[in-house]
């Protein structure tokens, strides 16, 4: 039986898996386009963004965004009707973390990705970027 909408987030079922994959795949091309010089240094030091991508989508980013910005990006979600938005959002949270990430080990690039609070990207300003990120389907299907 297939999963509810949002349940393909969570279930790792044989319906649900191979969708979220697909997300995470989506995103790799999304921020390869967008990013390519943070991509390259990304897979070049062996992180892999899309692992941060999955981890930010199965808690519907919370604890990347706080309060009204969360259900802000919620509404944008049940608005648009598409995952696109969260694939958007993790995209512009890379960019602008990039001159943070750029020149840095692995270590502390992960040490950056897993606490948003040394971020220090102003309130709304990871909103604004993601809403003036392009994800298209071509983009997608590529």
């Amino acid at each position: 039986q297939e999963p509810l909408y949002c349940q393909r987030l969570w279930l790792l079922s044989d319906a649900a898996l191979p969708w979220l994959v697909m997300q995470c795949r989506y995103f790799q091309v999304a921020i390869a386009a967008h990013h390519p010089n943070l991509f390259r240094h990304l897979m070049g030091e062996g992180l892999a963004p899309e692992l941060f991508f999955c981890r930010w989508l199965q808690g519907l980013f919370q604890g990347v965004l706080r309060g009204d910005e969360l259900l802000r990006l919620w509404d944008l979600f049940v608005f648009e009707r598409s995952f696109k938005v969260f694939i958007r959002l993790a995209v512009a949270a890379f960019g602008l973390l990039e001159k943070k990430l750029l020149g840095q080990d692995v270590e502390k690039m992960m040490d950056l990705l897993f606490d948003a609070e040394a971020w220090q990207i102003a309130s709304g300003d990871l909103l604004l970027a993601a809403l003036g990120t392009k994800v298209t389907r071509s983009m997608l299907r590529g």
